[in-house]
């Protein structure tokens, strides 16, 4: 099976390795010279590469965030196959009509962490009463070969900020407790980073299956933390995700994952025939982008 890549950022070439690893051929459409890898063919654009790669499978768009929607038109003028989408989907919610969205997914991983999974699991039947999600890092600390202030994380105007930037929370919030109402906000550029995106978001809404749900989120946080705290009425769930526990009122349990294991389980949930209903659809990633808008 043959796979492309367009956009070789470090989120590309995450992509790059975890495609290598599950055995897929790869080729790449970037104006960056691929120095990683240069055995590998890269051309300028996708067209170009259509042209000498008819038996493409799969094509995962990692550019910039302003450019997802530009590159899926392209793309699908082409090529019918099956698309993933780095997250956010894009910089606003006014999104175009697209031909054969089902085979159109959004990269938001973070729903094949096994705590993520084992929380799904385990309020099934449950009464929720509360969910209260924070997430944290400091921006300086994301891209260890890029300034900052230099990334498309510090620039409004590219889809940086915390909203679109940490929308994984969004996403699997949306995914386990349901669509939102009520929904207030308070975000804003608080910090001395030398951004104009917005480095601080604050949300709280409700659902049908949570009466309140409040998510925090940070680029400033020199801890780097990513809690989940869930309370039901007959339990509380403690999940820290950076360092793979889970605690289930006072039962502690540990979970191994590599800094690969979530985009492996994605890929391999999406290339599968059919592919698998808890990869994020571009639907529910529409969600997501309306719930940023809003």
């Amino acid at each position: 099976m043959k796979a492309c890549i367009i956009g070789l950022g470090s989120i590309g070439k995450r992509h790059l390795d975890v495609l290598n690893h599950l055995g897929l051929k790869t080729v790449i459409v970037s104006r960056r010279e691929n120095s990683d890898s240069k055995e590998i063919q890269t051309y300028p654009t996708f067209k170009s590469c259509w042209l000498e790669n008819h038996d493409l499978a799969y094509v995962v768009i990692a550019n910039e965030t302003s450019m997802h929607i530009k590159t899926i038109l392209e793309v699908r003028k082409l090529f019918k196959g099956k698309i993933l989408v780095e997250k956010p989907l894009s910089i606003n919610d006014q999104i175009p009509p697209i031909e054969n969205t089902e085979n159109i997914f959004v990269a938001y991983n973070l729903r094949f962490h096994p705590i993520i999974l084992k929380i799904r699991e385990l309020l099934k039947d449950q009464t929720i009463l509360s969910a209260h999600v924070y997430v944290g890092q400091h921006l300086s600390t994301w891209r260890s070969q890029t300034d900052y202030w230099n990334c498309y994380s510090a620039k409004k105007e590219l889809g940086g900020g915390v909203l679109r930037d940490l929308s994984h929370e969004l996403d699997y919030c949306l995914w386990l407790f349901g669509e939102t109402s009520n929904l207030k906000a308070i975000s804003g550029n608080f910090s001395d980073l030398k951004i104009n995106s917005d480095d601080f978001c604050s949300v709280m809404y409700q659902t049908k299956l949570c009466p309140i749900v409040t998510i925090n989120m940070n680029y400033v946080d020199h801890l780097s933390q990513r809690e989940i705290i869930i309370n039901t009425n007959k339990m509380t769930l403690k999940a820290d995700l950076v360092q793979g526990t889970l605690m289930v009122n006072k039962v502690l349990e540990k979970f191994q994952t590599e800094r690969n294991t979530t985009y492996e389980a994605e890929h391999n949930a999406i290339l599968q025939e059919p592919a698998s209903n808890m990869a994020c659809q571009l639907k529910d990633a529409i969600n997501v982008q309306k719930m940023i808008q809003e």
